[in-house]
């Protein structure tokens, strides 16, 4: 019996240790098509691979590839995946040299054709193209682009001459030596008109344009309602266009009376994706003269990637194909790529919201990690290895049991890019808690807020099923994605929550004695919900507390017209925003937004599209001393408004550091109804200092005790009232 114990060891031993070997093999297979689908999908600028089912061809190619035997075998398989979608696209073992052959895709005669080239504002992930979606993804000199506006002049329409005639004059002129297209907008409007809202110009505001300077006229008369004149300006991708000697009039008393356009473009509102816009005053006319172009970051054509994507194997792909108007050069194989939409036809549509099958979940992180590989604008000031992510996720979404094994998996992927915007979305992401709200006090875990006699404010959580409530708060850290301070504020938010309804043994300390009691997980208790209370307190001396419950901030103005001090938490999406126009007398302009510009993958020649809008006063206006209360859940549109509060010094702060976490949303739309949120723009503080992962901290830090809790005190009221009293030492 004891001779035979030995032989089984080595068995299981075996067994265990070919099971680690093909696992890593069909990992590192995965992870070189992974690249591979990366490149292509979002840089390869065919009509091919921009027609085929990309969602379905992921679950596809993750079949084939991880059944390679060998590097031999993979890129066959390889080739026979992309070849018939990116004909120009080739594969090679890393150890041969290999030159791009640039005269390989050119055709004979390249008379008339374009250059077609992908470019990406941020990326647009959507199921179809939305008007106002803030990024947006298009192949150059392919994609219909003429109806974006470059550059626009807003002027608003004098009282004296609302309902009179007004006149556009100005000369174009095209670079190339033949008849052209460009884009005129000369409109009126009742509100003034944004660039990035008014975004579309119609066909009818068509001009042709020549190798010479051509006159252009247009005439409009607004009725007396209109107050706003905009003229805009547009050319077809690819084109450049000169717009000379541009002048506006009125009709006044049957005369043309001039009316002033600036020639400084601090003044124009400019788009500058995807174009390059100069200004020129000193032009043939001497006068104004307006440039757009393409932008200098389009990839031309002959530029390539040579990329090393794993398993001894490197690829070439061109960044810049020729086409004319029925398709791009080269032309796929015509057999080849109907076998392969053959092959997708007959990938069920059921299995595509199907997530307990291996090849989808795979594929779902095949398609995540290449987002964030090529888009994601804060890598800089991340420090993260994202290959070895891609590397740990397939390894996990590979092992992952349960469906509630891979929401983690991709969990824990979103949690590496520190994006406090980053969450996965999913039909199993309900969890359930215990019956309190806990808060991390005087380093220990504190219940600050409970719905069960079982539980006292103040006592203090030792373990959650014998593991220690630092471990559990951990744990439920590793899961949160954003800076160090949202992780530990979403952390404690999350404390004790599991994703079914189990029983938990709790340890507590509470006057010195340690009591352990069963609970039920029935309830989840918010951190960060507002206690429900009335929406304004007056705490004496003329200072008023406005709660995060206010839902209608116009209705208390005249209750707080003449106090002396308010303290305002924003933590209530929205208050912010009400409060600050009425408190400040200028314009005033908000920090810059920086909207990625990609043309090339893996974020290389990176450049960023600028925007920024300005806060307008609103009356009445209120001079009271304001002091608003910070936490780690001001985020995203409410760290917009502490920028303001921060640069402009309008106020001061009181608590904790803010979020850290800035710019407009993007979403990826994953298989089995999986969606992922992160933030796709980048933002920095008014003075081009890192505001991701930092945040804004407050003037008065506040540091919370257990014995205020268990008394029943607010000590970011108690701070913020002393600040407005002046009681406080310097910050």
């Amino acid at each position: 019996m004891i001779k035979s114990v030995k032989p089984l060891l080595i068995i299981t031993f075996l067994i265990t240790y070919i099971a680690c070997f093909e696992l890593n093999a069909q990992v590192e297979n995965i992870q070189t098509f992974a690249k591979l689908y990366g490149y292509v999908r979002w840089f390869y600028p065919g009509d091919e691979a921009a027609q085929i089912d990309w969602d379905k061809f992921a679950i596809y190619g993750v079949q084939k590839v991880e059944k390679a035997m060998n590097e031999q075998e993979l890129e066959q398989i390889l080739n026979e995946l992309f070849n018939p979608i990116a004909p120009a696209l080739q594969l090679y073992n890393s150890s041969l040299p290999k030159s791009f052959n640039r005269q390989k895709i050119t055709p004979n005669d390249t008379i008339g054709l374009k250059s077609i080239s992908w470019m990406h504002l941020g990326v647009d992930l959507g199921k179809e193209y939305k008007i106002n979606n803030t990024y947006r993804s298009f192949r150059v000199n392919r994609d219909t682009l003429e109806n974006l506006l470059g550059a626009m002049y807003v002027v608003p329409i004098d009282s004296k001459f609302q309902g009179h005639e007004f006149k556009l004059t100005l000369y174009t002129k095209s670079d190339k030596p033949y008849s052209n297209y460009g884009y005129i907008l000369f409109t009126s409007k009742t509100k003034e008109i944004k660039i990035d809202n008014d975004f579309l110009i119609s066909g009818n505001n068509t001009i042709k344009t020549f190798d010479y300077w051509a006159k252009f006229e247009k005439t409009i008369k607004p009725d007396s309602t209109q107050r706003y004149l905009a003229i805009g300006f547009s050319v077809p991708s690819g084109n450049a266009i000169s717009f000379d000697s541009i002048s506006l009039n009125v009709k006044s008393d049957k005369t043309w009376q001039s009316i002033y356009i600036s020639k400084d473009s601090a003044n124009w509102r400019l788009n500058k994706f995807p174009f390059q816009i100069s200004f020129n005053d000193t032009s043939l006319f001497q006068k104004l003269t307006i440039k757009i172009g393409p932008s200098s970051v389009i990839p031309h054509f002959g530029e390539h990637i040579k990329k090393n994507i794993g398993n001894n194997l490197n690829c070439t792909m061109p960044l810049a194909l020729y086409s004319q108007n029925s398709h791009t050069f080269p032309q796929s194989d015509v057999d080849k790529l109907s076998k392969l939409n053959h092959e997708l036809s007959l990938v069920p549509d059921s299995i595509l919201l199907n997530v307990n099958d291996k090849s989808v979940r795979i594929a779902n992180v095949v398609i995540a990690w290449n987002v964030f590989q090529h888009f994601y604008p804060y890598f800089d000031v991340v420090k993260v290895d994202w290959n070895n992510v891609l590397i740990q996720s397939l390894q996990n979404a590979y092992a992952a049991k349960t469906e509630t094994d891979y929401y983690l998996v991709l969990c824990k992927m979103i949690a590496q890019l520190s994006d406090g915007h980053g969450f996965v979305s999913a039909k199993i992401n309900e969890r359930w808690g215990l019956p309190f709200r806990v808060d991390l006090i005087e380093n220990k875990i504190v219940v600050v807020d409970t719905e069960s006699s079982d539980f006292v404010v103040g006592d203090v959580i030792l373990s959650i099923d014998n593991k220690t409530a630092m471990d559990e708060l951990l744990n439920q850290e590793s899961i949160v994605s954003g800076s160090p301070q949202l992780k530990r504020f979403r952390g404690l938010n999350m404390f004790s929550s599991s994703f079914d309804r189990s029983k938990a043994s709790v340890k507590v300390g509470r006057n010195g004695e340690e009591k352990e009691m069963i609970c039920s997980r029935y309830v989840r208790k918010y951190q960060d919900s507002p206690p429900n209370t009335k929406d304004l307190f007056n705490c004496g001396n003329g200072i008023y507390y406005l709660s995060p419950n206010v839902h209608n901030f116009n209705s208390l103005i005249p209750s707080i017209q003449g106090a002396k001090g308010l303290i305002v938490n924003p933590s209530s999406d929205g208050l912010s925003w009400d409060i600050i126009p009425h408190i400040i007398k200028t314009p005033l302009w908000c920090a810059f937004g920086n909207t990625p510009v990609v043309a090339y993958p893996d974020r290389e020649k990176l450049t960023y599209f600028r925007s920024r809008w300005r806060l307008k006063p609103q009356e009445p206006f209120i001079d009271a001393k304001v002091v608003f209360i910070n936490r780690p859940d001001v985020i995203s549109a409410q760290e917009t408004m502490m920028s303001f509060i921060d640069y402009y010094k309008l106020a001061k702060t009181i608590g904790d550091t803010t979020a850290g976490t800035n710019g407009d949303v993007n979403r990826i739309y994953l298989l089995g109804d999986y969606q992922i949120t992160w933030t796709g723009k980048r933002i920095l503080k008014h003075d081009g200092s890192q505001l991701h992962l930092i945040g804004f901290r407050p003037d008065y830090p506040v540091s919370r005790t257990i014995r205020a809790i268990k008394e029943g005190r607010d000590e970011y009221l108690e701070k913020a009232i002393e600040a407005l009293k002046g009681t406080l030492k310097n910050p």
